[in-house]
């Protein structure tokens, strides 16, 4: 057929053939009509008498009944199906098959070797190790019926190794770059989306959350947030979501979605020995799922007992609290099944964790109720805060502790007082982080002065904060009396 020559071959009849597998060596064969025609009846006989075999084409990740008991479970290149099992008639499709997993040809797995992801950053990347364990089973999570709700968020200071230790751990493909990653601030929104819903059974990481931008980039980045969150939680089918950002940011109601994992440092020896056996996890991930695979049944009343109790104490903890019970319940079956759980340190390591979350997140809340135009009435008001300077030339010297008042109206104030300011009333990184906030709250009820569209105007040759003090004043007697009416 496809012009090359075969060997050739003697049989005594050709009606006793199996013309399934000659067909191709006999169509371009000098025959005669008649030989042609007994050959076609032959075909036409074999055919009406052969088994049917039906082969079902996977398009999507996730776990199937075959006959609607024969659970296969289909993610990137790989099919799963419990060894008790006979191979599955399935097929792949291109796309699905060009998700290769990060394997070598040998899937067994030194188990000595778990621990360096878990002292590879003290206190965050064994929570992390066990939300990609928790990514690889979850279709079969899925398919039970129980939706996991555990997303994380791991943010520290620039330098600390956020990507870095996002791309050592969570690089379970080898095309993760354009399969399971996105970047906050180069990827559009419906490409983000897009690769999301085709990375079911994987951790999907949204890299480097910049709320500090300002205008149409922070609007744009908390879109994207937004949506993403919107997408993993409303779709049952969706992946575990890994965000990195250099610090907490957004609604009160985003932070609360995601578990708040802190970093501070890798340990540099330990990373060497990950970054030289970057297939292990990869390897882990795998084997786990199998393992639950070839235990399915056995599985299943230990999940459902898990979410039952999740589901009754469901108003009575928080959303951090029942994420973290996710975890824990991942390395319970890590450790009944194969023989190792670093549950200790798992647990350690998220109560350190939620303890820093919830502090953070009273503060957030706290904050959301805080009007921080009276605050800094209240700054501007007290004099052990700020000098207020009238004499351009012998007073004002562009210090924090000083504030310029101009023709008896226009407070001239850098923000790097404005942070002073605060800092009176929060710690300094807090400050620094109320700055913008307090800037909002200024310019959307028109207390600034602004020069060109901006919120800063130029005085000394440095940018200040212009606030009118005759707005303030006015925005402080309509609070005084609305309070009054209350």
């Amino acid at each position: 057929m496809d012009g090359s020559y075969l060997p050739s071959r003697t049989v005594k009849r050709l009606s006793t053939q199996d013309l399934f597998s000659l067909w191709h060596e006999i169509a371009d064969a000098g025959l005669s009509t008649r030989v042609r025609s007994l050959l076609l009846e032959r075909l036409q006989q074999s055919a009406a008498c052969a088994e049917r075999e039906i082969m079902y084409e996977v398009e999507t990740p996730g776990l199937y009944l075959i006959d609607g008991k024969n659970p296969v479970y289909a993610v990137g290149n790989q099919i799963l199906f419990p060894k008790s099992q006979a191979i599955p008639n399935l097929e792949l499709n291109d796309e699905m098959k060009g998700h290769a997993w990060n394997l070598s040809e040998d899937i067994l797995v030194r188990t000595d070797l778990l621990k360096n992801y878990v002292e590879l950053a003290p206190g965050v990347s064994v929570i992390l190790l066990y939300a990609i364990l928790l990514a690889a089973i979850k279709p079969l999570l899925v398919s039970m019926g129980y939706i996991p709700s555990t997303n994380l968020i791991i943010y520290g200071e620039s330098g600390t190794g956020k990507t870095l230790l996002a791309r050592t751990m969570c690089m379970l493909t080898k095309d993760m770059e354009s399969f399971t990653w996105a970047s906050v601030l180069n990827d559009k929104k419906n490409e983000t989306l897009r690769r999301l819903k085709k990375a079911f059974g994987f951790v999907f990481v949204l890299d480097d959350f910049h709320p500090v931008a300002a205008g149409y980039n922070q609007k744009r980045q908390l879109e994207l947030m937004n949506a993403t969150l919107r997408f993993v939680e409303s779709n049952a089918e969706s992946p575990v979501l890994v965000v990195t950002a250099e610090y907490l940011d957004g609604s009160y109601s985003m932070q609360d979605r995601l578990l708040q994992i802190q970093l501070s440092e890798i340990n540099v020896e330990v990373l060497k020995k990950t970054q030289n056996n970057i297939d292990l996890l990869p390897r882990i991930a795998r084997n786990f799922a199998q393992t639950l695979l070839d235990n399915y049944t056995g599985i299943t009343e230990m999940i459902k007992e898990f979410y039952e109790k999740s589901v009754i104490s469901h108003k009575l903890i928080s959303r951090e609290d029942r994420q973290s019970a996710e975890l824990l319940m991942v390395a319970d079956l890590y450790e009944k099944y194969m023989g190792e759980s670093h549950q200790e340190e798992l647990r350690e390591a998220l109560k350190m964790q939620i303890q820093i979350q919830k502090k953070h997140m009273r503060l957030v809340k706290s904050q959301n109720s805080t009007d921080y135009i009276a605050l800094l009435y209240k700054l501007i008001q007290e004099d052990k805060v700020y000098k207020i300077c009238s004499d351009m030339i012998d007073e004002y010297k562009l210090l924090p502790t000083q504030i310029f008042l101009k023709d008896g109206n226009a407070i001239y104030m850098t923000k790097v007082a404005l942070k002073y300011g605060l800092g009176k009333y929060y710690d300094e990184k807090t400050a620094a982080g109320l700055v913008k906030k307090v800037i909002e709250d200024l310019k959307e009820n028109d207390l600034l002065l602004q020069d060109r569209d901006t919120t800063c105007k130029k005085f000394l040759g440095v940018r200040h904060l212009c606030i009118s003090l005759y707005a303030l004043k006015g925005y402080m007697s309509v609070r005084s009396y609305g309070k009054k009416e209350e």
